[in-house]
């Protein structure tokens, strides 16, 4: 009964340790890198906006707004957070990330315009890689950090 029970104890201890430590931090789930086809549900309107509830939902949106020849803008059109996000520190384009190149004189830049509720969940564990202009000193390559 005892080598029953040790063995069961060591069974499930292997188990155990074959589930990501990430599981049992906060219940999140961790952004594996990939990008989802669609949202999670929603139409897009204030009563009904599209949902987000994971990372590869979120890079969709991303991906949406910084599409080729200038993004869709979603212009009067609503967004939601469902749960948390843990983008696990991969690296992670901006949404709107090129801006900046309007304001140099450039042509290619993407710009949200709906309206985003983040409902008070938290996306954290991100990456960004800074792109730097001339005009500008750049000693700070990266950011990671957690924002809400």
């Amino acid at each position: 009964m005892k080598k029953k029970i040790l063995s069961l104890l060591v069974t499930m201890g292997l188990a155990a340790s074959l589930v990501p430590v990430s599981v049992f931090a906060d219940g999140t789930e961790v952004w594996d890198g990939s990008v989802a086809e669609s949202f999670a549900g929603g139409k897009g309107t204030k009563d009904d906006p599209y949902q987000i509830a994971n990372g590869s939902q979120l890079a969709y949106f991303a991906k949406r707004v910084n599409a080729e020849e200038y993004g869709e803008k979603y212009a009067d059109t609503y967004f939601e957070l469902t749960e948390d996000i843990d983008l696990g520190g991969k690296e992670w384009t901006p949404v709107g990330e090129t801006v900046a190149d309007l304001i140099m004189g450039g042509h290619e830049y993407f710009v949200f315009s709906g309206n985003f509720d983040g409902n008070g969940y938290t996306i954290k564990n991100i990456a960004i890689q800074w792109r730097c202009m001339r005009l500008v000193r750049c000693d700070q390559r990266h950011y990671r950090g957690r924002s809400s």
